[in-house]
């Protein structure tokens, strides 16, 4: 199951690696908005996680309050109506 698990994750990375990421400031299709108008991205975290992922969380929102004068919400719910992003740990 270990190496199961283990070569569903490396193919995932080597597909991921793949992939395009590109940063606009205006929303297309496909884009993942985490600052739009009012609306902010929410940054959801499980309780029972380790602290450290918490404390990442709470780094990226600042970082982005940085980057856009806004910061990205962080809970441990998601929040109706604004785009979400899960961060956690795997294992």
């Amino acid at each position: 199951m270990k190496r199961l698990l283990c070569i569903l994750m490396v193919s995932a990375v080597a597909v991921a690696s793949q992939a395009q990421i590109r940063l606009s400031t205006e929303n297309s299709t496909g884009a993942l908005p985490l600052v739009a108008g009012r609306v902010v991205a929410t940054i959801v975290t499980d309780e029972a996680d380790a602290p450290v992922v918490a404390t990442a969380a709470d780094c990226v929102a600042h970082d982005m309050e940085a980057v856009t004068g806004r910061a990205l919400a962080t809970s441990h719910q998601p929040t109706k109506g604004r785009p979400t992003i899960i961060a956690g740990t795997v294992g």
